[in-house]
């Protein structure tokens, strides 16, 4: 199971938090112990690490003794500092907050706010060289990788008066246990919006820089021996494989020429195929519209009555139903010409009547004030008949 774990040291205690960086937020195991008073990193470091079945691959360091606030930089600097110039800026400006001197730090920074000409605010993360060192050389002894340093406030400070502006309550395995699962989430998404404090880079010492360089060298010597015997093996197949390739060519113009017509022929026999191809779909395509048209024209009536029965409402009253070879009027009469219209648009959204047409409501005043209405009803069969007879007639 790939698993990275959470090295968590407060004043009061120290815990390990194993999770799945592969799911969502997933917490594996928590174990959580009181801190020993004026302990060493190295002591800190390896307690948390011992915690557990097994001592763990990949490990990120959180603790509330690293020093962490707001920082701003002048707008000026950013014209024409380079990152270490605006880096070791921002140690200055870290130092004023956090007592801990400049040069003598490692500082880690993610812009927070301003735009413009503003100066810019920075969220900033210092912990003093020593202490880091020693950090360092805990994890070395404990043949464990780390993936960085951070402080456990996972959201930007909002102030800087003093040096520990944020003061975190984890104090209990559910307080502990809600702020890893918020670590892991940000983990998952590979997410690095808060200041991390990167492992130093790997430096080999000149014995070993010695020792890689002489291997590369009897490999490259290995190397070009084993290539000029391969190309002198290899400029021999060549030659063997020119003549044979000669011979291979000549064969392959006659078979080019066989192919040639070959492919005559088929391109007369494919143009045969696809002309009975499309008169196959034709015939297919034909045989499913009259299938289809006839059940709709044996559910026909059934649907239009439940489909008048879900659509009809106290302003419109259904007097007769003409119905002749899938085609049915609906006649009535309506308070007024909206009722009339009203009906027929409801019945044109009922579900029964998919593959119906209907028209609209042909509406008539009367003498008392009601309107006569008429609504016609086909199927797709009926409809595409009448249309057709319609253009057959001169």
């Amino acid at each position: 199971m790939s698993q990275t774990t959470l090295a968590l040291v407060t004043s009061r205690l120290i815990a390990r938090i194993d999770i799945d960086p592969r799911a969502a937020s997933k917490i594996l195991r928590i174990e959580v112990k009181s801190r020993t008073d004026n302990a060493s990193w190295l002591a800190l470091v390896d307690s948390a690490l011992a915690m557990g079945t097994r001592r763990p691959r990949q490990v990120w360091l959180f603790s509330e003794a690293f020093w962490t606030g707001r920082i701003r930089i002048p707008y000026d600097l950013h014209g024409w500092a380079n990152s270490d110039e605006l880096n070791q800026a921002a140690m200055l400006e870290a130092e004023t907050l956090s007592g801990i001197p400049a040069f003598e730090s490692k500082l880690a920074m993610v812009r927070i706010a301003g735009e413009g000409q503003t100066d810019p605010e920075y969220w900033a993360t210092q912990i003093e060289d020593s202490d880091f060192r020693q950090i360092d050389q805990a994890f070395q002894a404990a043949n464990v990788s780390w993936s960085g340093m951070a402080h456990p406030y996972m959201h930007a400070p909002e102030r800087v008066d003093d040096g520990d502006p944020n003061v975190l309550q984890l104090s209990d395995e559910l307080a502990i246990r809600n702020w890893a699962e918020e670590i892991a989430q940000r983990l998952r998404k590979k997410e690095r919006d808060f200041p991390v404090l990167a492992p130093p880079a790997m430096v080999l010492s000149q014995q070993t820089q010695t020792r890689w360089a002489a291997f590369f060298a009897v490999v490259s010597i290995a190397v070009c021996v084993f290539l000029y015997a391969n190309a002198r093996d290899t400029l021999r197949q060549i030659e063997q494989s020119t003549q044979n390739l000669t011979k291979q060519m000549e064969e392959s113009e006659q078979l080019q020429l066989a192919l040639q017509k070959s492919e005559l022929r088929m391109s007369e026999n494919r143009k045969l195929l696809l002309s009975d191809q499309v008169r196959y779909g034709e015939l297919a395509n034909l045989a499913e519209v009259n299938r289809f048209n006839a059940l709709l024209r044996q559910g026909h009536c059934s649907n239009l009555i439940e489909a008048i029965a879900a659509s009809a409402d106290q302003d419109s009253w259904l007097q007769a139903i003409e119905s002749e070879s899938g085609k049915s009027s609906l006649v009535g009469i309506a308070l007024s010409e909206a009722s009339a219209h009203r009906f027929a648009s409801d019945l044109s959204m009922q579900a029964c009547l998919v593959g119906h047409a209907i028209g609209p409501a042909q509406t008539r005043a009367m003498a008392d004030g009601l309107f006569e209405f008429v609504i016609t009803v086909e199927t797709v069969a009926a409809r595409s008949q009448s249309l057709a007879s319609q253009k057959s007639t001169p």
